[in-house]
């Protein structure tokens, strides 16, 4: 199978979970090994120029030369339907028989709205025995924002004289993110460990 890798840390495996095995036929196979997100959303990056690649791989007995691959970026920032902003091709990509591998190295793609966009990698193969696999897709989400950390005390006003407290005091953080969501909160108390 192929593998769509961005920025060297998304990457989209190129295997068809559905069969459980290799049939020995050349597929492009698909299944997210980046963390998924939510909301649909595959990965999450920060906004800015980054690398569009796909590594292909020979999984088929026969030799496959002359392919081309080709990218495609949709942004679902500005229309919810999806705007075609970014399309490129590879051509003549060789590969051995049983793991002959290629890597593909599209132009850059500028991700520069928070949003969604969706990676679409295709590698058209005519004689392939199972077409739908010679297409495969990343939902990438650009999140620029950052996640907001609020809290609340338990008791809300302090019991003693002067403003201070002299019962124990319960302080509780809730994060929000918008977008990629929230993966970790962390704190320190009095420069203790975080």
């Amino acid at each position: 199978g192929d593998w769509i890798s961005i920025n060297g840390g998304a990457f989209a495996s190129i295997y068809d979970s559905s069969s459980g095995s290799i049939d020995g036929n050349w597929n492009i196979r698909a299944g997210v090994q980046s963390g998924g997100g939510p909301g649909g959303v595959d990965i999450y990056l920060a906004p800015g120029v980054q690398p569009v690649q796909a590594i292909v791989n020979n999984l088929g007995t026969f030799v496959q030369n002359g392919l081309n691959a080709h990218a495609e970026i949709w942004e679902y920032v500005s229309n919810p339907n999806g705007t075609l902003d970014y399309t490129d091709d590879v051509p003549g990509i060789n590969l051995n028989a049983l793991g002959g591998e290629a890597t593909a190295s599209f132009d850059t793609y500028n991700f520069a709205d928070e949003g969604n966009y969706k990676l679409v990698i295709s590698l058209p193969l005519g004689n392939d025995d199972v077409p739908a696999n010679n297409e495969k897709d990343l939902t990438i989400g650009i999140d620029d924002t950052p996640p907001v950390t609020t809290h609340t005390v338990t008791p809300a006003a302090p019991d003693g004289t002067n403003g201070w407290y002299v019962s124990n005091v319960t302080i509780k953080l809730t994060a929000t993110d918008a977008m990629s969501g929230v993966d970790v909160i962390k704190y320190q108390v009095d420069g203790g460990s975080w």
